[in-house]
C-alpha cells in the first residue's frame, strides 16, 4: 500500500487474486449466515459485527453462539447469536489443551463444547484464557471523568454548599441575621441577579467557600480525558467530528490512518476466528471483508497527478510513466521516447552575455 506502489485497496485484491490463483465466491452458505445470523430476531450482519466489536472493546472478550436448528453439528451452523454478556461466561481449561469449554452462568447455568462458541478476545498478557480491554488501562481516567460529569450535575441540581459566608466581628442577633440573609437575597438571588456588586455593613465580611468550574479546571479535565481515551482506541480527533485544526489534508491523512491503524486490525481479528470455525486452519476457502468501497482507501487521484507530473518533468519516457500509473505499455514510435514541451522559448538574456543558441531536439530512437 505504499504511496508509489499500490494505493486503491482494491488493486491490491486484484494483485493478491492473480498471485495466488485464487477465486473469489460471493454465494456461500457461510455468506448467507453471516448476512443474516438470527432471522428470528432480525439481526444483520452489521449488528453481528456491531456486538462483537462493543464487547471486545468494552470487556476485552466477545462471544457468538452457533447454533444448529436440525442438530446436525457436522454442518454450517445456519443460525449466530451474538447478544451474550461476556461477563457471564466462564472458560474451562481443558486436560491436554488450553479450553475445555464455556460456561454460561445467567438465569441458569449452561455448558457449551469449545467448538460451540466462537471466542473473540484481545491480548491478555496476565491470562490466557481472558482478554483485556482498553478500557482497563483507562480506568483511572475514566472513573475521574464520571466524577467530574456527576460533579458539574450535582453543582446545578443539588448543591448545599453556600456561595460564600457573610461574617461579623459583632455579635449578631437571630433577628440581625434574618434582616441581613433576607437583604442579601433579595439583593442578588434570582436570574438576571447573579454575579451583582454586594454592598455589606460595617465589621462584616464576604469569603467565598464554592468553587466554581474555572477553579476546578473541569474544561482542562474532560478534555485531557477525552485525549486519553482517543490515544487508547486510535481514534483521531477528525473521525469524533473535531475539524477545529484539522485541512484537508490532515483529515485525509487521520482517516486514512485511523482505518488502516485501528479498524483493519480488527477486521482480521474477526477473519481468523470465522475462518477457523467455518472452514478450519487449512480450510479450501478464507473469509475477507471487501474493503474497495472505504474512502479512506481509495487512490489519492491529486497525489497520482502530482507524481505523474513530476515525473514528465524529470525526463521519464513515455511507458516509465505508465508503468507508474500502472498501464500496460504501448508499442510505437514514440513508446520510449522523452517528450519535452514544444513551446519553450526564450525570455531574456543576461546584459553582456550572447543569446543561447537553442538547438532542435534530438531524435530518441526506440530500445
Amino acid at each position: 500500500m505504499g504511496w508509489n506502489e499500490i494505493l486503491s485497496w482494491k488493486e491490491v485484491m486484484d494483485a493478491y487474486i492473480k498471485e495466488e490463483n485464487v477465486e473469489v465466491c460471493d454465494d456461500h452458505e457461510v455468506l448467507r449466515v453471516l448476512e443474516h445470523p438470527m432471522p428470528d430476531a432480525d439481526k444483520s450482519r452489521t449488528e453481528l459485527i456491531q456486538a462483537i466489536v462493543t464487547n471486545l472493546e468494552l470487556d476485552g472478550n466477545a462471544y457468538v453462539e452457533k447454533i444448529w436448528s436440525d442438530g446436525d453439528r457436522d454442518k454450517i451452523p445456519d443460525k449466530l447469536w451474538a447478544e451474550i454478556d461476556p461477563r457471564k461466561i466462564y472458560v474451562i481449561p481443558g486436560r491436554g489443551v488450553v479450553y475445555g469449554g464455556f460456561m454460561y452462568v445467567g438465569s441458569e447455568v449452561k455448558y457449551f463444547l469449545p467448538d460451540d462458541m466462537l471466542a473473540f478476545r484481545y491480548y491478555n498478557p496476565l491470562n490466557p484464557y481472558y482478554g483485556q480491554s482498553p478500557t482497563r488501562v483507562l480506568r483511572s481516567a475514566i472513573i475521574g471523568d464520571i466524577r467530574a460529569v456527576d460533579w458539574n450535575r450535582m453543582f446545578f441540581e443539588n448543591d448545599a454548599t453556600p456561595g460564600g459566608l457573610l461574617s461579623s466581628k459583632e455579635r449578631l442577633t437571630p433577628s440581625d441575621i434574618r434582616l441581613m440573609e433576607d437583604s442579601w437575597n433579595g439583593r442578588h438571588r434570582g436570574s438576571g441577579r447573579e454575579h451583582g456588586i454586594g454592598v455589606i455593613g460595617q465589621g462584616t465580611t464576604f469569603q467565598a467557600l464554592s468553587p466554581g468550574h474555572k477553579d476546578m479546571g473541569f474544561k482542562d479535565l474532560r478534555e485531557l480525558t477525552q485525549q486519553e481515551v482517543q490515544a487508547t482506541y486510535g481514534v483521531p480527533s477528525v473521525v469524533l467530528g473535531n475539524y477545529k485544526d484539522a485541512n484537508r489534508a490532515s483529515a485525509m491523512t487521520q482517516a486514512r490512518l485511523f482505518t488502516t491503524n485501528t479498524v483493519l486490525p480488527r477486521l482480521a481479528k474477526m477473519e481468523g476466528v470465522f475462518d477457523r470455525h467455518f472452514f478450519g486452519i487449512d480450510g479450501e476457502y478464507k473469509l475477507m471483508f471487501d474493503l474497495s468501497t472505504i474512502e479512506a482507501l481509495q487512490e489519492d487521484i491529486l497525489v497520482r497527478a502530482r507524481a505523474g507530473h513530476y515525473l514528465k518533468d524529470q525526463r521519464w519516457t513515455v511507458n516509465e510513466i505508465r508503468k507508474f500509473n500502472k498501464l500496460p505499455p504501448i508499442v510505437g514510435e514514440l513508446a520510449n521516447a522523452v517528450l519535452v514541451p514544444s513551446n519553450m522559448i526564450v525570455a531574456g538574456v543576461i546584459e553582456g552575455t550572447p543569446m543561447p543558441v537553442v538547438p532542435d531536439a534530438p531524435e530518441v530512437e526506440d530500445e
